[in-house]
């Protein structure tokens, strides 16, 4: 599916492991599971698509979420190449 000419592509992620976060806007929101279902499929080593819903409110800077595509489970592994 392509998006209506006047959506906005979103333009960057973050990840975490095999983790996507996605911050989607309202215009895009219509649309969330089928920009999480091409990420998924296009974007190697992804196995969970997650969009932040709401606001940040607590020091912990923890967020409620949505799943888009993928696992519903946010534990993932993260590892640094050591040079």
């Amino acid at each position: 599916m392509l998006l209506p000419p006047d959506i906005q592509v979103p333009s960057g992620f973050e990840t975490v492991g095999d983790i996507a976060h996605l911050n989607l806007d309202e215009s895009q929101m219509p649309y969330r599971y089928d920009i999480g279902e091409v990420m998924l499929r296009k974007t190697h080593g992804l196995r969970t698509v997650i969009t932040k819903v709401g606001f940040i409110k607590n020091v912990f800077r923890t967020f409620d979420y949505e799943l888009l595509a993928g696992v519903d489970n946010l534990e993932t592994t993260q590892s640094e190449d050591k040079l």
